[in-house]
């Protein structure tokens, strides 16, 4: 159960990391005017603050897996809308984006507290927080090595397939599962 949200959380990582730091670019190259690449940042930043207001109650009141799903679907959903759109509706998409990446990442401690207990949860959380990290790093590499096989659509592939991989990793955990080890 540890190594399936460990592999998650790393898979989720790169549909937000690769593009967040281009941005602006690639919105550029998909229509948008730099002033408008600039408001689909500030867009996700207030996305991301709603985000981290809403989905951690939500969490409570729903269950962490289920709320989690929900955002890794998002998260899927939103990457391969990006690949596909071009123009101003790139704009709430790259806000439900980053809005699904970054609130998830808030529910990851609750998520292996509630799944493993207290003991050890500094460890817990920490090992699994490295798994974003993985995901931070694995993306540039992966890009480097797809991108003269899939050419300029390797970043967003690499997002989607990433994202949906995730979504599948998590649907696969069973709480109770690790609660009983």
């Amino acid at each position: 159960q540890f190594f399936l949200l460990f592999a998650a959380v790393a898979l989720v990582t790169p549909a937000y990391m690769l593009l967040s730091p281009q941005l602006i670019t690639l919105c550029m190259g998909k229509g948008l005017s730099k002033n408008l690449a600039l408001l689909a940042i500030s867009c996700a930043s207030v996305a991301i603050t709603v985000g981290q207001l809403v989905i951690p109650p939500l969490s409570d009141r729903l269950g962490r897996k289920r709320v989690m799903l929900a955002m890794w679907a998002l998260a899927a959903l939103c990457a391969v809308l990006f690949m596909l759109c071009t123009g101003v509706p790139l704009i709430p998409i790259w806000a439900g984006l980053a809005m699904a990446v970054n609130s998830s990442s808030n529910l990851i401690t609750a998520f292996v507290i509630d799944m493993f207990g207290f003991r050890h949860s500094g460890v817990n959380t920490g090992l699994m927080n490295m798994a974003g990290g993985v995901g931070a790093l694995a993306g540039p590499a992966l890009l480097g090595l797809l991108t003269p096989l899939w050419g300029d659509g390797a970043i967003y592939l690499i997002g989607v397939i990433g994202a949906a991989a995730g979504f599948v990793c998590m649907s696969r955990i069973d709480p109770d599962t690790a609660k009983a080890t």
